[in-house]
C-alpha cells in the first residue's frame, strides 16, 4: 500500500506525456499536410508568360498625366494585365511584384507585407512579401464563385464576398486562419427585407 499513491503518480505522469507526444505528433502531422496542400496549390497555378511580357513593358506609357500638387501621394497596388499584382509608384516605376502570383478582381497588401487575393483558380490565398503561399481557403461548395473583394479583418480573419451558384444571390463569410468558417450572412436570406 505504501508505494501505491507513488506509482499512481508515475502511471499519471506516464500517461500524460504519451498523450503529449500523440498531440505533438498529430499536430505535426497536419502540418506537414498543410505544406503539402499548399504545394499542390501552387503546383497547380497555370504557367504563362505574364511576367516576361512586364519585364518589356515601358513603365512610364501607364501613368499619363501626374499633378503632384493635388495628389496625396504613394503608390498603388495594382494588376498588371488584370491578374499579375504589382505595386507601382506614382510615375509608373515598378517597386515590386509578385511574378508568379496571378489574381483576378483584387488584390490587398497588409502593413506586414503580405499579399491577399481572389486567385485565379477560385481560391483565396495569402502570400508573403516574397511571394511564398502562406495561406489559402476554398469556399465550401466549389461550385461557388468568390467574386468583386474581400478584406482582412482587424483580428485577422478575411470577410469574403461570394456568389452562390444557384441562385446567384451573393453571401459574406468571415473565415479564420484555419479555414473554418466563422460567421456568414446570406442576402436570399433577407430579400424579404429589401424594398
Amino acid at each position: 500500500m505504501r508505494g501505491s499513491p507513488l506509482r499512481r503518480v508515475a502511471v499519471f505522469l506516464a500517461l500524460g506525456l504519451a498523450v503529449t507526444a500523440v498531440l505533438l505528433f498529430e499536430r505535426g502531422r497536419g502540418e506537414r499536410r498543410r505544406e503539402g496542400e499548399l504545394a499542390a496549390v501552387e503546383a497547380a497555378a497555370a504557367v504563362d508568360d505574364l511576367a516576361a511580357r512586364l519585364e518589356r513593358e515601358r513603365p512610364e506609357t501607364w501613368v499619363r498625366q501626374l499633378d503632384p500638387g493635388a495628389s496625396a501621394g504613394g503608390c498603388s497596388l495594382v494588376l498588371y494585365q488584370r491578374r499579375l499584382p504589382m505595386l507601382i509608384d506614382m510615375n509608373g516605376r515598378i517597386l515590386h511584384r509578385w511574378p508568379q502570383v496571378r489574381a483576378v478582381g483584387r488584390a490587398r497588401l497588409d502593413r506586414a507585407g503580405r499579399l491577399a487575393v481572389i486567385g485565379a483558380d477560385n481560391l483565396i490565398k495569402e502570400y508573403d512579401w516574397e511571394g511564398r503561399l502562406r495561406w489559402f481557403f476554398r469556399l465550401p461548395r466549389s461550385e461557388d464563385l468568390p467574386h468583386h473583394d474581400l478584406i482582412q479583418l482587424a483580428n485577422g480573419r478575411y470577410l469574403v464576398l461570394a456568389q452562390d451558384a444557384g441562385d446567384l444571390s451573393d453571401y459574406l463569410l468571415e473565415v479564420d486562419r484555419r479555414g473554418r468558417v466563422v460567421w456568414e450572412w446570406r442576402s436570399a436570406e433577407h430579400s424579404a427585407s429589401f424594398p
